[in-house]
């Protein structure tokens, strides 16, 4: 077994918040060999690289007295490592290495993070997705920022759901729309018109859900017979959801949810 089959069993990761499981599309999980040529004692530029900064993590870390082997000590412990947020979060724009890069952003991926929404913002914007290593990191980052964001967050995490050239790694973020409160008018016409998004739409669906927007089960309705069997399950979901929620009752949110 490799080390990122133990770190990453098939792919999938708990996002640490109400039971919630995040499943990592396939193409994003598979560890690709370093294309570098080989180093010193057989190790890879990216394997030195990768070294490097998982060191100077640690060694960050053990100046706030916190000890770890390596970062993904963080992503697989049950043990609250609260301390140790705001030098994850510093550290995510002095890593280079995006194995490790997914590391701080799975590590960041609790609620308690929410401080540090911005600093992930940042991350997910300046992270390149060209090779798969970099999606998957790119997609872990946008994971941690549906998690963590708090309702300030909502215009700059829509303006990223709108910006197609961060691709699918954007899947994720729709679910942080779902605790808007300030912006809840911003964050429904967004959910809406990501349903025309298909990266997006399972999230979407299930955010417009959680808002109770009534105007959404029309448009779901047509997704429901949709090609893709993930969409077809997440807007049927979500239409019963919203029929349970409304069934004969009266619109109660017709000025703000249509």
């Amino acid at each position: 077994m490799t080390d990122w089959e133990f770190d990453n069993p098939l792919g999938v990761f708990c996002t640490h918040t109400d039971g919630y499981l995040a499943l990592q599309p396939d193409s994003l999980t598979t560890r690709q060999q370093p294309t570098s040529v080989t180093g010193t004692y057989g190790m890879t530029e990216s394997d030195t690289l990768m070294e490097h900064d998982d060191a100077t993590i640690r060694e960050a870390l053990r100046f706030a007295s916190i000890e770890i082997n390596g970062i993904y000590d963080l992503v697989n412990t049950s043990a609250s490592y609260e301390a140790a947020l705001p030098v994850l979060a510093q550290m995510l724009s002095r890593t280079r290495h995006p194995r490790i890069k997914e590391g701080l952003a799975r590590a960041l991926t609790v609620r308690t993070a929410s401080l540090y929404t911005p600093q992930l913002i940042r991350a997910f914007e300046n992270t390149d997705a060209s090779t798969p290593q970099e999606r998957s990191a790119k997609w872990a980052i946008g994971n941690a920022i549906s998690v963590a964001a708090r309702d300030v967050d909502i215009p700059k995490i829509i303006a990223l759901i709108q910006n197609k050239n961060h691709g699918a790694s954007r899947m994720m973020l729709p679910a942080a729309l779902a605790r808007a409160k300030v912006h809840r008018a911003e964050a429904i016409a967004a959910l809406l018109a990501a349903l025309n998004d298909e990266p997006l739409i399972p999230a979407a669906a299930a955010a417009l859900a959680k808002l109770r927007v009534k105007g959404a089960i029309q448009p779901l309705r047509e997704l429901a017979n949709h090609s893709d069997s993930a969409i077809r399950k997440a807007a049927t979901r979500a239409i019963v959801r919203l029929e349970r929620e409304y069934g004969n009752r009266h619109d109660r949110h017709s000025q703000s949810d249509s």
